[in-house]
Protein backbone atom coordinates (compact mmCIF):
# COMPACT_ATOMS: atom_id res chain seq x y z
CA UNK A 1 0.00 0.00 0.00
CA UNK A 2 1.45 3.66 -0.99
CA UNK A 3 1.42 6.04 1.48
CA UNK A 4 -2.06 7.99 1.06
CA UNK A 5 -3.66 5.06 1.32
CA UNK A 6 -2.49 4.40 4.62
CA UNK A 7 -3.28 8.12 5.46
CA UNK A 8 -6.83 7.60 4.14
CA UNK A 9 -7.41 4.42 6.16
CA UNK A 10 -5.72 5.97 9.52
CA UNK A 11 -7.67 9.27 8.78
CA UNK A 12 -11.39 6.73 8.68
CA UNK A 13 -10.15 4.29 11.59
CA UNK A 14 -9.69 7.55 13.93
CA UNK A 15 -12.72 8.91 13.07
CA UNK A 16 -15.33 6.14 13.23
CA UNK A 17 -18.28 7.30 14.82
CA UNK A 18 -17.55 10.76 13.96
CA UNK A 19 -20.06 12.41 11.80
CA UNK A 20 -17.04 13.78 9.87
CA UNK A 21 -17.28 11.20 6.93
CA UNK A 22 -20.98 11.73 6.92
CA UNK A 23 -20.94 15.48 6.63
CA UNK A 24 -17.97 15.21 3.59
CA UNK A 25 -19.87 12.43 1.87
CA UNK A 26 -23.27 14.75 1.67
CA UNK A 27 -21.20 17.94 1.28
CA UNK A 28 -20.16 16.52 -2.01
CA UNK A 29 -23.07 15.11 -3.37
CA UNK A 30 -24.98 18.56 -2.57
CA UNK A 31 -22.22 19.75 -4.63
CA UNK A 32 -22.68 17.66 -7.36
CA UNK A 33 -25.76 17.96 -7.02
CA UNK A 34 -25.91 21.84 -7.37
CA UNK A 35 -23.33 22.00 -10.42
CA UNK A 36 -25.67 19.51 -12.00
CA UNK A 37 -28.49 21.66 -11.85
CA UNK A 38 -26.77 25.44 -12.91
CA UNK A 39 -25.50 23.33 -15.64
CA UNK A 40 -29.09 22.52 -16.66
CA UNK A 41 -30.90 25.75 -16.01
CA UNK A 42 -27.96 27.26 -18.11
CA UNK A 43 -28.90 24.85 -20.68
CA UNK A 44 -32.49 25.67 -20.47
CA UNK A 45 -32.01 29.38 -20.63
CA UNK A 46 -29.77 29.00 -23.55
CA UNK A 47 -32.52 27.53 -25.29
CA UNK A 48 -35.34 29.59 -24.24
CA UNK A 49 -33.32 32.44 -25.52
CA UNK A 50 -32.71 30.72 -28.96
CA UNK A 51 -36.00 30.02 -29.31
CA UNK A 52 -36.35 33.70 -28.63
CA UNK A 53 -34.01 35.22 -31.37
CA UNK A 54 -35.75 32.48 -33.98
CA UNK A 55 -38.81 33.55 -33.69
CA UNK A 56 -38.41 37.10 -33.59
CA UNK A 57 -36.27 36.75 -36.96
CA UNK A 58 -39.43 34.89 -38.17
CA UNK A 59 -41.58 37.10 -37.18
CA UNK A 60 -40.02 39.82 -39.37
CA UNK A 61 -39.41 37.96 -42.54
CA UNK A 62 -42.91 36.81 -42.40
CA UNK A 63 -43.87 40.35 -42.82
CA UNK A 64 -43.20 39.83 -46.33
CA UNK A 65 -46.53 39.96 -48.17
CA UNK A 66 -47.19 37.80 -51.20
CA UNK A 67 -48.99 41.17 -52.88
CA UNK A 68 -50.33 39.16 -56.20
CA UNK A 69 -51.52 36.16 -53.90
CA UNK A 70 -52.87 38.53 -51.37
CA UNK A 71 -55.14 41.09 -54.58
CA UNK A 72 -55.86 38.03 -56.56
CA UNK A 73 -57.82 36.11 -53.43
CA UNK A 74 -57.63 33.87 -51.00
CA UNK A 75 -58.14 30.20 -51.13
CA UNK A 76 -59.62 27.52 -48.75
CA UNK A 77 -55.97 27.02 -47.58
CA UNK A 78 -55.66 30.14 -46.57
CA UNK A 79 -58.44 29.64 -43.77
CA UNK A 80 -58.57 27.96 -40.63
CA UNK A 81 -60.65 27.84 -37.37
CA UNK A 82 -59.19 29.17 -33.89
CA UNK A 83 -59.33 27.73 -30.70
CA UNK A 84 -62.52 29.92 -29.67
CA UNK A 85 -64.20 28.31 -33.35
CA UNK A 86 -63.95 31.97 -35.01
CA UNK A 87 -62.32 31.17 -38.87
CA UNK A 88 -59.44 33.25 -39.86
CA UNK A 89 -57.62 34.11 -42.31
CA UNK A 90 -53.90 33.72 -43.26
CA UNK A 91 -52.03 36.88 -44.61
CA UNK A 92 -49.82 34.77 -47.89
CA UNK A 93 -46.19 35.03 -47.15
CA UNK A 94 -43.55 35.67 -50.26
CA UNK A 95 -41.41 32.65 -49.59
CA UNK A 96 -38.50 34.13 -51.71
CA UNK A 97 -38.18 37.32 -49.72
CA UNK A 98 -38.92 35.37 -46.00
CA UNK A 99 -36.07 33.24 -46.82
CA UNK A 100 -33.47 35.81 -47.98
CA UNK A 101 -34.86 38.05 -45.19
CA UNK A 102 -34.69 35.69 -42.33
CA UNK A 103 -30.78 34.82 -42.33
CA UNK A 104 -30.07 38.36 -42.29
CA UNK A 105 -32.84 39.02 -39.37
CA UNK A 106 -31.73 36.18 -37.49
CA UNK A 107 -27.83 37.42 -37.69
CA UNK A 108 -28.97 41.25 -36.66
CA UNK A 109 -31.04 39.50 -33.52
CA UNK A 110 -28.21 37.24 -32.63
CA UNK A 111 -25.58 39.31 -32.74
CA UNK A 112 -27.24 42.43 -31.00
CA UNK A 113 -28.45 40.15 -28.30
CA UNK A 114 -24.83 38.98 -27.57
CA UNK A 115 -23.83 42.97 -27.14
CA UNK A 116 -26.17 43.40 -24.58
CA UNK A 117 -24.89 40.35 -22.68
CA UNK A 118 -21.12 41.21 -22.95
CA UNK A 119 -19.53 38.96 -20.34
CA UNK A 120 -21.36 35.42 -21.32
CA UNK A 121 -18.36 35.86 -23.86
CA UNK A 122 -18.91 35.72 -27.97
CA UNK A 123 -20.82 32.31 -28.61
CA UNK A 124 -20.56 31.46 -32.37
CA UNK A 125 -23.39 32.15 -34.65
CA UNK A 126 -25.84 29.18 -34.26
CA UNK A 127 -26.32 27.10 -38.11
CA UNK A 128 -29.40 27.35 -39.45
CA UNK A 129 -30.04 23.90 -40.53
CA UNK A 130 -33.47 24.24 -42.57
CA UNK A 131 -35.92 26.73 -43.24
CA UNK A 132 -39.23 26.21 -45.10
CA UNK A 133 -42.30 28.47 -46.62
CA UNK A 134 -46.00 26.90 -47.59
CA UNK A 135 -46.78 30.08 -48.22
CA UNK A 136 -48.87 31.00 -45.05
CA UNK A 137 -46.62 29.79 -42.44
CA UNK A 138 -42.54 30.01 -41.87
CA UNK A 139 -40.43 27.12 -40.62
CA UNK A 140 -36.63 27.05 -39.07
CA UNK A 141 -34.35 24.73 -37.31
CA UNK A 142 -31.96 26.28 -35.98
CA UNK A 143 -28.86 24.52 -34.05
CA UNK A 144 -26.57 26.48 -31.45
CA UNK A 145 -23.78 25.00 -29.27
CA UNK A 146 -24.16 25.85 -25.54
CA UNK A 147 -21.03 26.32 -23.12
CA UNK A 148 -21.63 24.92 -19.87
CA UNK A 149 -20.38 27.03 -16.84
CA UNK A 150 -19.67 24.00 -14.99
CA UNK A 151 -17.93 21.60 -17.68
CA UNK A 152 -17.41 17.72 -15.97
CA UNK A 153 -13.98 16.88 -15.53
CA UNK A 154 -12.47 13.22 -15.02
CA UNK A 155 -8.64 12.33 -15.48
CA UNK A 156 -8.00 16.17 -16.72
CA UNK A 157 -10.30 15.34 -19.50
CA UNK A 158 -13.63 17.43 -19.84
CA UNK A 159 -16.61 16.10 -20.50
CA UNK A 160 -19.57 17.47 -21.19
CA UNK A 161 -18.09 20.81 -21.89
CA UNK A 162 -20.78 21.84 -24.64
CA UNK A 163 -23.92 20.81 -25.41
CA UNK A 164 -25.37 21.01 -28.93
CA UNK A 165 -29.49 22.05 -28.73
CA UNK A 166 -31.50 22.43 -31.92
CA UNK A 167 -34.86 24.50 -31.94
CA UNK A 168 -37.85 24.18 -34.96
CA UNK A 169 -40.20 27.13 -35.08
CA UNK A 170 -43.09 28.00 -37.10
CA UNK A 171 -44.73 31.48 -37.43
CA UNK A 172 -47.44 32.54 -39.49
CA UNK A 173 -49.28 35.96 -40.06
CA UNK A 174 -52.89 35.85 -39.00
CA UNK A 175 -55.61 38.60 -40.07
CA UNK A 176 -57.16 39.77 -36.87
CA UNK A 177 -55.42 37.79 -34.09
Amino acid sequence: MNTAELRVKKFLRETSGSMIPLSIFFFLVTLILTFTLINVTHYYIERRHLILVVESALQSASQNLDERSYYLGFNSKNRFSGPSGNERLLLPIDCAKASEEFPKKFRQNWVLNQNLNPGKGQPPLPLITHLSCDGVSLRSTVTARVTLPFPVTFVGVDFFEFMDQSVTVVVGSVVGG
